[in-house]
């Protein structure tokens, strides 16, 4: 949440995964971060951030 009481929601999550396209897991997850706190900026953390996000590689036979 941030100052104004306001969650970071999964629409804004959903923006920030609209313009990873193409990059990889662990820079995916340090844009989400960054937007999180931008967000947040000096609010007190109201709750843990969990994140996991995993690639796919189709394996050809």
């Amino acid at each position: 949440m941030n100052s104004q009481h306001k969650q970071f929601g999964l629409e804004r999550v959903r923006e920030v995964l609209r313009h990873s396209n193409n990059q990889l897991p662990k820079e995916i997850l340090k844009e989400v971060s960054v937007a999180v706190h931008s967000f947040v900026k000096d609010a007190e953390q109201s709750d843990d951030l969990t994140m996991l996000a995993i690639r796919y590689t189709h394996k050809k036979e």
